[in-house]
């Protein structure tokens, strides 16, 4: 063969190779880029379904839940849609699809509504912002007690006026047909707010940036609430996720049981399945026992779906904690003569809820010590940042590593400055927030990704640890009335808490390949979506319908921290020696279980179960975490890691089927007004 004819040969032969390696590398580079122009308008679309959805099923009709979650049904419910829809469209025409970034585009976008529309800023600001104005009456006395206090420029009525001003009294009791909304009073004190909401959101970016590497790559958390999103997203590719027959089984178990519970709600006489069950009048029927707190049996089978995913001796610490500790004290204490002394904001006793916060402290510091390196690094990458010189450290993040350092400490200093503007006094505003976002938020987030925790909810306020060492009356009224307004929309109710959904983000970002900068857009295009849409919908729904006839948000978490600060006002405050006591005990037990599960292996209580077990996350979830914790230690027993592969779909089925059909039940309910059954879920 001659030379020219051999060339000819190798390049005609090489040709189909490069064309592939160029058509791979093309390929990945639009895998890698998430946020296109269209996965942009799809989500806008699926923010504002989302959050519509979210809306009517929690405030209108109220029996489903489908938003509190972290991981909200009503996001995955959509998604499920998006996903089937995305096929079809695959099947006629190839290029209009929806590629793995871009659908993870349209889920992030989709979840940051959800939670936005459930517990987020709209359904927190709009009641704090009116509750005071419509519940005034002489009983309470808080015209006299707060309304001098409260900065006009933060709240739609005339703080110089009478209760039950024509803007508010609307807003609850609702307008009378044709007449229009009142938007103008709102536009002025939403704008203000959202400039804190906003520093708050980036305050999480920027920690979420600094947490991403020590979680996922160093100690690879398993971030349980992820794991499906990335099978649907990876099945996406042409994994062969929906080919295992498990997954479908698991799937049609919560599915046939909730059908059974919509027939029985058409018809009485249909047999139902229970799925709650209430051991408090069952086990503790008389003095003393009786004056226990809260104690059921709640079987959401997606839980266990998510729970089966977690390491067992987690599962364990979580039910071994919450029946033995949180229960057994309260049995001692009650059969000893002693009182439980409930706090406001934990259905647990004083003295374990003092204890669980030192153990917040303890173990937001613990996480914090073991960021170390990357705080280092961003400290180093400051120079570089000076002089503009090299490439900065964690460029590969959703920002680099130096400049999330700075944004996360401007971003704390900016709401506390922000905060002073409520009343609030500087130094009351910096440990409001810091207490938030660097304890709080961080240990929430931690029981998530660690966890699997379905629902964060608190067990104290930064007021409370004030509480623990000093008179919250001696304050005075303009510090306490500015608390009520820094505490609800933040630390008031956890539920909704966006910093555990940009670290899960991420996990899934990084299992398909998307560009984390990607995600970071597409976090702010989502957020900045879901807080106009939430409140445009929710004060449109309120002034149509009168937040009277809606859900009792607008009665129950500011009323509850109004009534708290009166009565400090009033000297009506008790203050237990025993709780600064207990705070000290429990960060010190905090310490000692941190100690013995990183110098024994085989030490089978973990320190997130003991600073969660007061919480109302266990209270609904213990026992399906101890039904999964049953299920795994059997499997693993007599199958191995084999037998726990295997089982997995399964698992993961559950959660599918209950998460879907959640959505479908609130879509029959509010188009067929067919009530949905109860699903436990909080």
């Amino acid at each position: 063969m001659h030379m020219a004819q051999q060339r000819d040969l190798i390049a005609a032969m090489s040709q189909p190779q490069a064309s592939q390696s160029s058509e791979a590398r093309r390929l990945a580079r639009a895998q890698s880029r998430g946020l296109t122009l269209r996965a942009a308008a799809v989500g806008l679309v699926c923010v504002v379904l989302v959050s519509f959805v979210t809306i009517w099923a929690e405030q209108v009709i109220k029996r489903i839940t489908i938003g509190i979650l972290t991981f909200p049904p009503v996001a995955f419910g959509v998604f499920v849609f998006v996903v089937i829809a995305n096929r079809v469209v695959r099947w006629r025409r190839p290029r209009w699809a929806l590629r793995p970034g871009e659908l993870l585009v349209v889920y992030v976008m989709m979840l940051l509504s959800a939670w936005t529309s459930s517990r987020g800023a709209p359904v927190r600001l709009i009641p704090l912002l009116s509750s005071l104005n419509y519940y005034a009456d002489p009983s309470n006395k808080w015209q006299a007690t707060f309304f001098s206090y409260v900065p006009h420029q933060l709240v739609p009525w005339d703080t110089g006026g009478d209760p039950r001003q024509p803007v508010i009294l609307a807003l609850y009791e609702g307008l009378h047909y044709g007449e229009p909304i009142p938007w103008l009073p709102w536009i002025m004190p939403l704008a203000h707010w959202l400039v804190v909401v906003v520093l708050m959101f980036g305050a999480f970016i920027c920690l979420a940036t600094l947490l991403r590497s020590q979680w996922a790559d160093n100690e690879r958390l398993s971030f349980p609430l992820a794991q499906l999103p990335i099978e649907m997203l990876r099945a996406e590719s042409g994994e062969p996720f929906y080919r295992n027959r498990l997954l479908y089984i698991g799937a049609a178990i919560p599915t046939v049981i909730h059908l059974v519970n919509l027939a029985h709600n058409v018809d009485p006489d249909l047999p139902q399945i229970t799925l709650m069950w209430n051991l408090h009048p069952l086990l503790f029927k008389g003095p003393p026992l009786n004056q226990m707190t809260s104690f059921r049996a709640h079987l959401p089978l997606a839980a266990v779906g998510f729970f089966f995913l977690l390491p067992t001796e987690l599962l364990f610490s979580f039910w071994f904690f919450y029946l033995f500790l949180a229960k057994g004290h309260e049995a001692i204490l009650l059969t000893l003569g002693q009182t439980l002394g409930r706090p406001s904001h934990a259905d647990t006793s004083l003295y374990l809820a003092s204890a669980e916060a030192g153990g917040f402290f303890v173990l937001s510091g613990y996480l914090l010590l073991l960021a170390k390196p990357v705080f280092s690094a961003a400290i180093k990458g400051l120079r570089r940042l000076r002089s503009q010189r090299g490439r900065l450290p964690g460029a590969q993040e959703m920002m680099p590593y130096p400049l999330a350092l700075l944004g996360l400490i401007a971003t704390i200093i900016a709401s506390a400055v922000w905060l002073t503007t409520t009343g609030l006094s500087f130094w009351l505003a910096l440990m409001e927030v810091v207490v938030y976002v660097l304890v709080i938020a961080l240990v929430m987030t931690r029981a998530t990704a660690e966890g699997g925790l379905l629902m964060t909810e608190i067990i104290f306020t930064p007021l409370d640890i004030y509480g623990m060492f000093g008179q919250r009356r001696l304050l005075g009224a303009s510090n306490l009335t500015a608390m009520v307004f820094a505490t609800v929309p933040f630390a008031g109710d956890m539920r909704g808490l966006t910093l555990q959904g940009m670290m899960d983000s991420q996990k899934i970002a990084d299992s398909i390949g998307l560009r984390r900068r990607s995600l970071h857009a597409a976090l702010w295009v989502g957020i900045l979506a879901s807080l106009v849409s939430g409140f445009a919908i929710l004060l449109w729904l309120n002034y149509r319908q009168g937040a009277m006839a809606l859900s009792g948000q607008y009665s129950w978490l500011s009323g509850v921290f109004l009534e708290e600060h009166a009565a400090f006002l009033s000297g009506d405050e008790r203050i237990n020696p025993m709780a600064s006591v207990c705070f000290f005990l429990g960060a010190a037990f905090t310490v000692f279980l941190a100690f013995m599960r990183r110098q024994f292996w085989w030490w089978p209580l973990h320190p997130l179960g003991f600073v969660m077990v007061g919480s109302w996350s266990l209270v609904v979830y213990w026992f399906a975490i101890f039904l999964a914790w049953l299920l795994k230690t059997v499997i693993v027993h007599y199958g191995g890691l084999s037998g726990y592969t295997r089982a997995r779909p399964f698992f993961l089925g559950l959660i599918f089927g209950e998460m879907s059909i959640a959505v479908v039940l609130t879509l029959v309910d509010a188009i067929w007004h067919i009530p949905a059954p109860y699903i436990p879920f909080d």
